[in-house]
């Protein structure tokens, strides 16, 4: 079976690397959350968005929903929906860190890739794939 992600680490100082695979079982479901809730306080200026203080949300649906606003903010007027493709980060986020994005690139035009800063700290990259809405 191939693995769903890889992830690259450190454990003990030592190089190490763990895969996730997918079950053979159907997803039971979804968790659907309010993603306005998840970037309260959240501010976008000139192609970065800024969260100082967390939510009540997870880092990855605080991380997910803020990119997305970002991106909607960024081609604001278009019908588009946003996947989230993949995420790369230098560490493991602290808990109830502080967030900011900024949109570096559109790869390929449908590929948007975001800097992630956690803490004030470059920490990695986010990515959505585009997806025009019918």
């Amino acid at each position: 079976m191939r693995p769903a992600a890889l992830f690259e680490l450190k454990v003990d100082g030592e190089p190490a690397v763990w895969a996730l695979e997918e079950a053979a079982e159907e997803v039971a479901g979804r968790r659907p959350y309010d993603e306005a809730e998840a970037i309260a306080g959240a501010a976008v200026q000139n192609g970065t968005i800024s969260q100082p203080r967390p939510t009540a949300f997870s880092f990855i649906e605080r991380l997910v929903a803020l990119n997305k606003h970002l991106l909607g903010s960024v081609r604001a007027g278009e019908k588009v929906d946003w996947w989230f493709a993949r995420l790369e980060l230098s560490t493991p986020p602290p808990p109830a860190p502080a967030l900011r994005l900024t949109l570096e690139t559109a790869l390929g035009g449908r590929l948007m890739k975001s800097s992630v800063e956690v803490d004030g700290t470059w920490a990695g990259s986010i990515y959505f794939s585009e997806k025009k809405a019918p």
